[in-house]
């Protein structure tokens, strides 16, 4: 976390995550004599060397030249996953990865056993990329168990965990030894510190969409405390947000790097009164806000370039005015962005619409598509509840769990016709 030029070297597990897409950035430029693009370019190849492998294993199963077309064209032309590589960010090898695991999820019906060498070698890839790559165990356990008896599904799961394990323990080693703690921080500031908890937890009771992180968390992250703004939401009543005011008068007013503890500690108090005055709403009704948010959102750009108006602010202001005329006006005056937007929501829209259906002619009988379907929708849920409980409310969260779900729905429906599809 030290500045390279200063020579200090210091080190650290990585920021908030393992340091796999650093690595991959710098590998880049090693090769190409830091070309400025190269991760960019190297990112595109990797997620298209992904859809190949996908795309290989539907053949392997012998599917219908449809059921290639479909899968391959879902890969190839979806707006959610396809701009992505045009980002420094770890979404693209994330998808790319994810995309693996499912290639390897359908050649395993196939051959009807589970390889173990290439998922843990998968898996240690994705881990070192994001954490919650880990997520992914959740369909492959379901396949395993699917595919083999109890005895052969745990031990070949075993297996997939120790080899998984071993670059994550070679490097908790590293930084042991480099006398960093023995787990990974998570929730740092950019000067590596941890973000004030107490702070964090407080907006954690009213943020309910990405577009509240730009003038909450985003300021708190970076030390900005000058640009944090809230909501009228974000306050219970007239006394809290005279205290808030109060809390956030000391951090603007200060050239503090750090939310002091006497502030944090406030913080933490307002969060454990709410939490104890509203638990239903914050346990249930608050995360069910949040992943109607992401889910169904029409504002993501989902890697497009996006940008509206004088930001997000701006586009927030005009949607939430509800007034169709300067909706229209004003996607008229930004109509590059306004048809990315469109075109990822109705995308996003006729997927769930799709998905919708199958699940619904699988349960009146008109269609058995098998345990695939099944594991894609778990994994789906799983994955949601887990972002839309946290302040991880973005849309780009739900990459791997949308891919899986495109290509299960496209290839479902490119079937035609009930039959069983393991």
């Amino acid at each position: 976390m030290s500045d390279p030029a200063g020579g200090a070297c210091a080190p650290h597990w990585g920021g908030n995550q393992l340091p796999g897409y650093p690595a991959f950035i710098a590998l880049s430029w090693f090769l190409t004599g830091e070309w400025a693009p190269a991760p960019l370019v190297a990112q595109a190849l990797a997620y298209a060397a992904a859809t190949t492998y996908v795309v290989r294993a539907l053949i392997k199963t012998g599917s219908s030249a449809r059921v290639v077309i479909a899968g391959a064209a879902v890969l190839v032309f979806s707006p959610t996953l396809v701009a992505w590589p045009r980002m420094l960010l770890t979404e693209t090898l994330a998808l790319a990865a994810a995309l693996w695991v499912l290639g390897i999820v359908i050649r395993s019906y196939s051959d009807r056993r589970i390889p173990t060498l290439e998922l843990g070698i998968a898996f240690a890839v994705g881990f070192f990329l994001r954490y919650d790559f880990l997520l992914l165990a959740v369909p492959v356990v379901i396949a395993g168990f699917s595919i083999h008896r109890p005895p052969e599904a745990l031990r070949r799961g075993t297996v997939v965990v120790l080899i998984a394990a071993i670059p994550y323990g070679a490097w908790t080693l590293r930084s042991v030894s480099a006398e960093l703690p023995p787990l990974p921080p998570y929730g740092l500031t950019n000067n590596g510190e941890p973000l004030a908890p107490g702070t964090l937890k407080w907006m954690g009771t009213w943020v309910a969409s990405p577009y509240d992180l730009p003038n909450s968390v985003w300021p708190l992250a970076t030390g900005d405390y000058g640009n944090i703004q809230l909501p009228d939401r974000a306050f219970a009543n007239a006394d809290e947000r005279q205290l808030v005011g109060d809390l956030l008068a000391q951090l603007k007013n200060s050239e503090l790097e750090q939310v002091p503890n006497h502030v944090d500690a406030a913080f933490a108090d307002l969060a454990a009164l709410r939490h104890s005055e509203h638990q239903v709403f914050l346990r249930l009704g608050l995360p069910l806000r949040r992943a109607a948010e992401m889910w169904l959102s029409p504002l993501p750009s989902m890697g497009w370039p996006g940008e509206i108006g004088t930001g997000r602010s701006t586009l927030l202001e005009v949607a939430k005015a509800g007034n169709a005329s300067k909706i229209i006006q004003f996607a008229w005056q930004n109509a590059g962005p306004a048809v990315a937007k469109g075109l990822v929501a109705t995308w996003r829209y006729a997927i769930l619409a799709g998905l919708a259906v199958l699940m619904v002619l699988n349960a009146i009988g008109r269609r058995r598509d098998g345990v695939l379907l099944w594991m894609v929708v778990a994994f789906a849920l799983i994955r949601t509840g887990i972002f839309a409980s946290t302040l991880l409310v973005e849309a780009r969260y739900l990459l791997p769990a949308l891919a899986w779900l495109e290509v299960t729905v496209l290839v479902a429906l490119g079937q035609g016709r009930s039959r069983d599809s393991g």
